[in-house]
């Protein structure tokens, strides 16, 4: 290995033993840059703006482990079921399909009840009535 190469890993591993596992480190720092402009917006943003951001947030969150339970986990489960010879009966594929299936109603579904202007014109639309604060 030259000079370069064992420069690389000792960086390397004082960075991981300062900052952790580099794995997913550009998702941490948009996460991390995300939330430190959420918090510095409490001086230029009203709280009505700041409480839509948090939901907004959340509602994309929501809406990015929908996917990872409902489509991604059931299919990995049952690929690598085959690939290791696990015998599972026929009931896993059945279950995988019906979550694949259940993806396009559960995705905006959760969308819906995460923003309250949407919730609330949903219920409205059922003939449920539901509070007008802006806090729910």
């Amino acid at each position: 290995m030259d000079s370069d190469g064992e420069m690389r890993v000792y960086l390397r591993k004082s960075f991981e033993e300062k900052y952790g596992n580099l794995e997913h480190f550009n998702v941490k720092v948009a996460i991390f840059q995300i939330m430190s402009y959420l918090k510095q917006g409490v001086s230029f943003m009203s709280p009505r703006t700041m409480n839509m951001q948090k939901r907004s947030f959340w509602a994309l969150f929501v809406q990015t482990v929908i996917p990872i339970c409902v489509s991604f986990m059931p299919c990995t489960i049952a690929l690598y079921g085959s690939v290791f010879r696990l015998e599972f009966s026929s009931s896993i594929n059945y279950m995988s399909s019906i979550a694949i299936s259940t993806f396009p109603f559960l995705d905006p579904l959760a969308i819906t009840m995460c923003l309250p202007a949407l919730r609330r014109r949903l219920f409205q639309n059922m003939g449920i009535k539901i509070s007008q604060n802006p806090s729910t």
